[in-house]
């Protein structure tokens, strides 16, 4: 029965990518190229993630200083709401918080992590 658990827990490794088959008979050689292939990923992936906050936190900042006038230009009372919701949705997402882009997403857990993690397991175990 053991062996029937652990094929059903690594039935969503296997469907995600983390486990492959053909794992066991890698090369070091083929485990350090996809060992650097996924960190170059990550890597690429991480900048993307810090740009989109960088441009989201100054997109944020120059709403929050542009509402005031935006309000009081806006003339009508419609005007003027659209602005406050604008601008109440703008600071409930946390857009040009320093709190918010300081913040621990936690641990990544994406499938391309978990086969980073098993493809440098498997470089360990063999002591390449």
């Amino acid at each position: 029965m053991g062996g029937l658990a652990a094929a059903v827990c690594a039935a969503p490794a296997l469907a995600q990518g983390v486990v492959r088959p053909g794992d066991m008979s890698l090369t070091c050689e083929a485990l350090a190229s996809e060992i650097n292939t996924l960190e170059e990923a990550q890597l690429r992936r991480a900048q993307r993630a810090e740009s989109g906050r960088k441009f989201m936190g100054f997109a944020g900042t120059a709403f929050n200083a542009a509402a005031p006038a935006l309000m009081a230009r806006a003339g009508s009372s419609e005007g003027a709401m659209i602005a406050q919701n604008v601008l109440g949705a703008v600071q409930s997402s946390g857009a040009g918080s320093a709190v918010a882009s300081d913040a621990d997403p936690g641990p990544d857990t994406s499938p391309r992590t978990r086969r980073l993690e098993r493809v440098k397991g498997l470089f360990a175990e063999r002591s390449c």
